[in-house]
């Protein structure tokens, strides 16, 4: 699936999600998680020369000054529903969230909607593939 400005609604997840044993194994379906479409898509901009980098905008689950565990805030300015993986591509930027089988959050969705008002593009991607078609389409 992928979303380019106010493009929303596009249906289907891609079938790159599961990958199966090479000819010969036993066949077994296993299930690509998001962190591995992540690295791909990561590694291909990498590999491609593009400036780009990986948005954690997890907290950190960590001590605090008393001991306790507990989830770290965010820095102050840092918008919720933040992208996993921004690019810049001759001075526009471009946002991609990766998704496995889960759906957006509703503070993703607002920040697609912010972002394409802002001129940005958003690209909702359930495969590499997706990602290199984008980018390749405006080559």
């Amino acid at each position: 699936m992928l979303r380019k400005n106010t493009a929303r609604g596009l249906k289907g997840k891609s079938q790159e999600n599961e990958r199966h044993a090479p000819k010969g194994e036993k066949e077994m379906t296993k299930k690509i998680l998001e962190k591995d479409i992540q690295r791909e898509i990561c590694e291909w901009l990498q590999g491609h020369g593009f400036l780009f980098w990986r948005s954690n905008n997890v907290p950190v689950f960590a001590k605090s000054g008393s001991g306790n565990m507990r989830f770290r805030s965010l820095p102050k300015f840092t918008p919720k529903g933040l992208p996993d993986i921004i690019v810049v591509v001759r001075g526009k930027i471009v946002c991609i969230e990766v998704k496995c089988t889960t759906k957006q959050s509703e503070a993703q969705k607002n920040f697609e909607d912010r972002l394409n008002l802002a001129g940005g593009i958003y690209i909702l991607a359930f495969s590499l593939r997706e990602v290199e078609d984008f980018f390749r389409g405006i080559g």
